[in-house]
């Protein structure tokens, strides 16, 4: 049978064009869905291969609100609820610790400024000589034991002219690539008239971005502890350091067998 002849008048070169470009469209809108659907893991894979790994170190000390805290020779400010926390919908947790908890920050350059490099389970007394000179020490919560890392001891310290140092030593370890290092640290609070503290307990969480060796795709892992693949892509470790004040009542039990009167504080 013949095939009916086709009337239809050809497409003119305009209009050619026009349906072309619409089919263009709907290829490129797809190309787009794909790319915008896989975005977020490709940025993160592109991401990893333009930067060098990162080791971010953040140190969080929980202390009641107002307290004045120094680490070493450094001033870290009154210890309070951080900002962000204040709005209706602000967040439950920043950096896994409880929004409301008042606390102080200090960072990596911090640590290295204002700390002694250590090895094993150094004791209160060496902690103190390093990182206070001169000073005698006169009592310590825990004995003079060694402590092991994410451990700390409260002391009483008498500075070269007399007067009073309420410290709290302890010592961190931080995963480098190249091997761990220990850091013995000196903390400082006041809280009015209260000196003395002690540390309830320590928390360590990760925040790791990084690719399995051989993979292009990026893994994301948060949780407690060191990150289970190591140090490596882009991780951020978080000390969380629940500290409390001694009361009036224990801290003057521990003054007087070294005090008559007034207390005289180093500044």
């Amino acid at each position: 049978m013949p095939e009916a002849p086709n009337d239809a008048p050809p497409l003119s070169p305009a209009m050619r064009a026009t349906r072309a470009g619409f089919a263009l469209l709907l290829v490129l809108s797809f190309a787009f869905c794909i790319v915008m659907a896989a975005w977020g893991g490709l940025r993160e894979a592109l991401m990893l291969r333009v930067q060098d790994h990162r080791l971010t170190l953040s140190f969080a000390v929980q202390l009641p609100d107002g307290t004045r805290l120094r680490l070493g020779r450094k001033q870290l400010g009154d210890a309070k609820v951080p900002a962000v926390a204040g709005g209706v919908n602000g967040p439950t947790e920043i950096e896994g610790m409880d929004a409301g908890l008042p606390r102080s920050y200090f960072l990596e350059r911090d640590l290295l400024e204002q700390s002694v490099p250590c090895e094993g389970e150094p004791s209160v007394p060496w902690l103190a000589e390093k990182l206070a000179p001169g000073a005698t020490l006169l009592w310590t919560a825990n004995g003079g034991q060694g402590l092991k890392p994410a451990s700390f001891a409260a002391a009483l310290l008498k500075t070269k002219d007399g007067a009073l140092d309420a410290v709290l030593l302890g010592v961190l370890e931080v995963p480098y690539r190249d091997g761990a290092r220990r850091f013995g640290i000196c903390l400082r609070a006041q809280q009015g008239e209260l000196r003395l503290c002690r540390v309830a307990r320590v928390d360590l969480a990760h925040d790791q971005l990084y690719a399995p060796p051989g993979e292009f795709w990026a893994v994301r892992e948060s949780g407690p502890g060191l990150p289970p693949a190591g140090v490596m892509g882009q991780t951020k470790l978080v000390w969380r350091i629940y500290a409390e004040m001694m009361d009036a009542a224990e801290q003057q039990q521990v003054l007087a067998p070294h005090v008559q009167g007034e207390p005289k504080w180093a500044e």
